[in-house]
């Protein structure tokens, strides 16, 4: 995984976030949430990146994408044991 991969798990375990991926008529959306929705990150998160977390197994998909075109990617407890790993004293 890259650094910034890295960052952006550690980050999202921290505010307990989702990535939502919401795919456009002529382009996707990939953003970093908040448990209440909002971004927890300005800008759009990389396909690149959003691969890296999935092929760590630290994000899955969270049911089909829906009537309105959204995906959800939740953490997984590798990804909590991870970020724990890089920083025990987060808990």
């Amino acid at each position: 995984m890259t650094d910034n991969s890295t960052e952006i798990l550690q980050k999202m375990v921290e505010a307990d976030g989702y990535i939502q991926v919401v795919r456009g008529p002529t382009d996707e959306y990939i953003t970093v949430c908040r448990p209440n929705g909002t971004a927890l990150f300005e800008g759009v998160l990389s396909r690149e990146i959003l691969q890296d977390l999935r092929a760590a197994w630290f994000v899955k998909r969270d049911g089909p994408e829906n009537e309105l075109g959204v995906t959800i990617f939740r953490l997984t407890a590798d990804a909590r044991r991870a970020a724990r790993a890089k920083n025990p004293k987060s808990g």
